[in-house]
């Protein structure tokens, strides 16, 4: 194992020489040689693994901040890569740093999850939400739920960080356990619900018995504080509470409540990034921080790339949001609403494998209900599929502007914003590389490793 971790540490610094990225790669020809890297590379380490559908990203820079902060060394796949290959190349890269004083934060796939979980050996895991996504690889929400209940059954006596707002979440253990910990909103008062849209009915209705679930409260999507007449199931109690309350421009203040009366306006904008530091602050609060440590080392945080990552070219602030599923893109819309800086938007649209091959999602968003800023570009190799969507919308087709070529479209969208203003990109996975590629070496950018 020894020479596989040194010939991938190899690969890794000849790829980075020649300019590529080397996220993936070195770990995909590892792990061909040897099926026992992961639990080599792992063996001895305190490891959090985070999976779910989103904010996989986010929570784990969040949770690595708290690490940072707290003086432990952090070893993270912060490029996204999730998958085995990107788990493997990122342990290879720092296997040299290594120690009793150091902590593993991996965000790692849904699929990965239920197949390598046990042989990651996790100390610590945080399933963060399940929304629709990518239909053609994971089928229906249930086979992805019942993905990550077999990871969990692997994991041995790792805690398990939950959800307790999210139904599908918190139904993988109804009656908690020992090593489980949810959290949740814990003071519906606070929560303006009046007008979010009814659940769908593959969230909106009990996974045990088929009825629909009562709401008292909810954030977004599905998830809140409900419960179901037929079997009895409701949310359940959380043991990490919070609230939290809008303070402009979509940044929002988060309260612990209980016994961890504390609060801290989270750095990275948008009302899902609450429920991402809170994810964040649980695992580092059942890994023995205190409450302090991890509240201060959210507020040190730092939007990831292509998370609502900004930085400013030409008088002008460039803001890229990931999107890649309806519940994603209908808060990207909100946040979009929400700023006052708002001055442009691009769309962008790939059908690539990584990215699911079915674009047919689209159509579930709510674009009606948003005031979109005009002109809209948008782009990728489905980028009509979106001009389309937005013809169906209200928006006209004068007002589209259509270009395939994503470093195109990109620059004379930031032509046509005002300068003082910012353009806001949303971008699905593999375009959010295609335009990433390209900025940075536009913009002399950090590379997504960094």
């Amino acid at each position: 194992m020894c020479f596989l971790t040194t010939a991938g540490k190899g690969i890794i610094l000849l790829m980075r020489a020649v300019g590529l990225n080397a996220t993936t790669f070195p770990g995909k020809i590892t792990y061909r040689f040897g099926k026992h890297l992961p639990e080599y590379l792992t063996s001895g380490q305190h490891v959090t693994l985070i999976t779910g559908t989103n904010g996989k990203t986010t929570t784990a820079r969040m949770l690595c901040s708290v690490y940072e902060k707290a003086g432990y060394k952090v070893i993270s796949n912060v490029s996204g890569a999730n998958l085995i290959s990107g788990i493997i190349t990122t342990l290879i890269e720092h296997r040299s740093i290594y120690g009793t004083d150091t902590r593993i934060v991996l965000e790692i796939d849904e699929a990965a999850f239920g197949r390598y979980s046990g042989v990651l050996n996790p100390s610590c895991i945080a399933v963060t939400n399940l929304f629709r996504d990518q239909l053609d690889r994971y089928g229906e929400l249930t086979r992805t739920r019942d993905l990550i209940r077999k990871g969990i059954g692997q994991a041995g006596e790792a805690r398990i960080i939950l959800c307790a707002d999210d139904s599908l979440v918190a139904s993988l253990f109804p009656d908690g356990g020992e090593n489980v910990t949810f959290y949740g909103i814990s003071d519906s008062g606070t929560i303006d619900v009046s007008g979010a849209p009814q659940a769908s009915a593959e969230t909106g209705n009990c996974v045990f018995c088929g009825t629909m679930y009562d709401y008292s409260a909810r954030t977004y999507g599905h998830l809140g504080i409900y419960g179901c007449s037929g079997c009895g199931f409701t949310r359940p109690l959380p043991d990490i509470g919070f609230s939290y309350k809008h303070r402009g421009n979509n940044y929002y203040e988060l309260l612990l409540t209980d016994d961890h009366k504390t609060n801290v306006i989270v750095p990275v904008p948008g009302e899902h990034n609450v429920y991402n530091a809170v994810t964040a602050i649980t695992a580092a609060l059942v890994s023995g921080e205190s409450t302090d440590a991890a509240v201060f080392g959210i507020s040190e945080t730092s939007a990831g790339f292509g998370r609502m990552e900004k930085f400013e070219v030409g008088g002008r602030e460039v803001c890229i949001v990931l999107v890649k599923n309806p519940v994603g893109l209908d808060r990207a819309l909100t946040f979009l609403s929400n700023a006052s800086d708002a001055g442009g938007v691009q769309f962008i649209l790939n059908d690539k494998i990584a990215d699911g091959t079915d674009v047919s999602w689209i159509w579930d968003v709510d674009f009606e209900s948003v005031k979109i800023p005009l002109p809209v570009h948008v782009s990728g190799s489905r980028g009509f599929d979106i001009a389309l969507r937005l013809k169906y919308s209200g928006i006209m087709e004068r007002d589209v502007r259509v270009d395939t070529d994503v470093s195109a479209s990109f620059d004379k969208a930031l032509l046509e914003c005002a300068k003082g203003k910012c353009l806001y990109i949303f971008p699905n996975y593999t375009s959010m590389l295609e335009l990433r590629n390209y900025l940075e070496k536009k913009f002399r950018l950090k590379g997504i490793w960094e």
